[in-house]
């Protein structure tokens, strides 16, 4: 073998012994150091390789610093991972727990679900019940407001049935009067006829002597004749009186009665708002003045209109500007005036002998003794 072939040789087997040497002990490496370098001579070899042992024994102390630290890191992860399963395990306890807690919430869910399905039943049922009561509410206020309406109604009814007590009670003075009057007419007239019996017996004798002594009592004749004229007269006014206050007394009743149907009318057709405007139902509120009251007093619309226009101040233009409460009370008014033209014993009036003649009907008097009021 070439020398140069068998150094690295012995340097391997060199490099193999001091190995083995320093593995066992310090003595022996030392040995095993001089003897290579009494049996080589390679001292700049072995100087090499001594520093490559220095580093290799560094790099070894190193690696056992390294173990040490490892090994406790391993400890410390050991240690780590045990409180991880730990940590594991309470989080999977605690997943449990969760299941069961999430289960429950479905649950309880679930319940909520259906609570909050029947509260909405409930309260449909609610809105249902208060739509109801609000209904109610609304018929109960109609009902009211017709109350109220009725209730100002009757109070006028009051006011007017008061009227028609005094008016009643005037009028039972009057009728008490005209009764006395009618009774001491009838006695007056019993008298009279009792007398013209009498006369009537005197008359045949009388006629008897007449026929016997006609020349002579002519004179007597006719001052007989003109007593009786006189007496008959007077019985004929008192009847003719009568009849006069019995078709005021009529009228009077009719005109109240439709002044009352004519106020129920206003009323609704207002709304019970008296004060407001007739607006368009002026010309149907004409019509019923027509005929609830000018009907009875044989009044004409176109003087009644003339009338209305001077009272409120207001035109043809403006008719319906006219609130019902005005309409009422000029009809009042009219029907009051024409009343007394035909009734009272003023200038102007009616006279008893102008109803005769009319037969004590309204529509058949003279027109110029209805005249234009």
């Amino acid at each position: 073998m070439h020398p140069d072939e068998k150094r690295p040789q012995q340097k391997r087997s060199a490099a193999g012994l001091i190995s083995f040497l320093f593995a066992y002990s310090k003595l022996g490496c030392f040995c095993a150091i001089a003897y290579l370098i009494v049996s080589t001579g390679l001292a700049g070899w072995f100087l090499a390789g001594y520093i490559k042992l220095s580093q290799i024994r560094s790099q070894y102390d190193i690696l056992e610093k390294n173990t040490e630290y490892y090994a406790q890191q391993n400890e410390i992860h050991k240690q780590l991972n045990q409180d991880l399963k730990r940590q594991v395990d309470v989080l999977r306890e605690q997943r449990i727990l969760q299941t069961a807690e999430n289960l429950r919430y479905k649950q309880e869910n679930r319940y909520l679900n259906s609570t909050v399905h029947a509260y909405k039943g409930a309260n449909l049922d609610l809105n249902d019940h208060i739509l109801g009561l609000q209904e109610t509410n609304l018929n109960y206020k109609m009902s009211n407001e017709a109350l109220n309406i009725t209730r100002y109604f009757l109070s006028v009814k009051v006011q007017d049935l008061g009227k028609t007590v005094v008016s009643i009670n005037n009028t039972s003075e009057n009728l008490l009067v005209i009764s006395e009057d009618l009774r001491q007419s009838i006695l007056v007239l019993n008298t009279t006829t009792a007398a013209l019996s009498f006369e009537v017996e005197k008359l045949e004798n009388v006629v008897q002597f007449i026929e016997n002594h006609a020349t002579e009592n002519q004179e007597n004749f006719d001052l007989l004749i003109a007593s009786l004229g006189k007496m008959i007269g007077e019985n004929r006014k008192i009847l003719k009186e009568i009849r006069r206050q019995t078709l005021k007394q009529d009228t009077s009743k009719a005109v109240k009665d439709g002044l009352d149907e004519l106020l129920t009318y206003f009323q609704l057709k207002s709304g019970g708002r008296l004060d407001s405007e007739a607006n368009g139902s002026y010309t149907n509120c004409l019509k019923k003045i027509e005929n609830d009251v000018l009907r009875e007093i044989c009044g004409n619309v176109t003087g009644f209109e003339e009338y209305l226009f001077a009272e409120v101040g207001e035109s043809g233009s403006t008719a319906n500007r006219i609130s019902f409460k005005n309409l009422w009370k000029v009809s009042n008014s009219y029907a009051d005036l024409v009343q007394t033209h035909y009734f009272s014993e003023r200038a102007g009036g009616v006279t008893s002998s102008e109803w005769e003649d009319a037969n004590y009907k309204c529509s058949d008097l003279d027109p110029v003794a209805r005249g234009t009021i």
